[in-house]
């Protein structure tokens, strides 16, 4: 049994490997080829994620609270998928006034200059810590199996995660 574990846990760390590579490009220019870029997917992202949460926590974690769930998971969502573009906006915003003559971008003008996928390692790490206090303790005492409640959080924002990364790189294309 534990070792099944580990060859599940292995190979889930390898899939995601390859769907988030780290790779620098120094000096080099990112060029989208595609029309479609991650921002324009984010409504239908948006809608998937939180229809995938919402229908795990109720029926997966077993809390029957519709009028707990759907606000809290709302609101988690809204933060953690705003966290990673206003990350990037600072960012974009801080390159550009140490290189330039401290020009500050509108956030349009940022998208176009954030060189690659929105969703990656940093992406889900920062989904987890937005969304696990959140949704955990507001919901917490609608169940008697935290754990559960816990593994349920964090494996359906894995699933999401994964699955709009896959979108993502489906749908939009670019090349250094």
């Amino acid at each position: 049994m534990k070792n099944k574990k580990i060859i599940i846990c292995f190979s889930t760390i390898l899939t995601l490997l390859w769907f988030f590579p780290i790779t620098a490009f120094a000096n080099s220019s990112w060029m989208w080829i595609s029309e479609t870029r991650p921002d324009d997917l984010l409504p239908f992202v948006i809608a998937g994620t939180l229809l995938i949460e919402i229908l795990a926590v109720r029926f997966v974690a077993g809390i029957n609270n519709f009028k707990k769930i759907i606000p809290v998971t709302v609101i988690s969502n809204l933060v953690s998928f705003v966290a990673p573009y206003l990350l990037m906006f600072i960012t974009v915003q801080t390159e550009n006034s140490t290189v330039s003559n401290g020009t500050l971008f509108t956030f349009k003008d940022a998208l176009e200059k954030w060189p690659f996928y929105t969703v990656g390692l940093a992406f889900l790490i920062m989904t987890l810590a937005c969304e696990m206090p959140i949704v955990y303790n507001v919901l917490k005492k609608e169940t008697k199996h935290r754990k559960k409640l816990a593994s349920v959080i964090i494996g359906s924002n894995l699933l999401t995660t994964v699955l709009t990364a896959i979108v993502e790189r489906t749908l939009c294309y670019g090349r250094w």
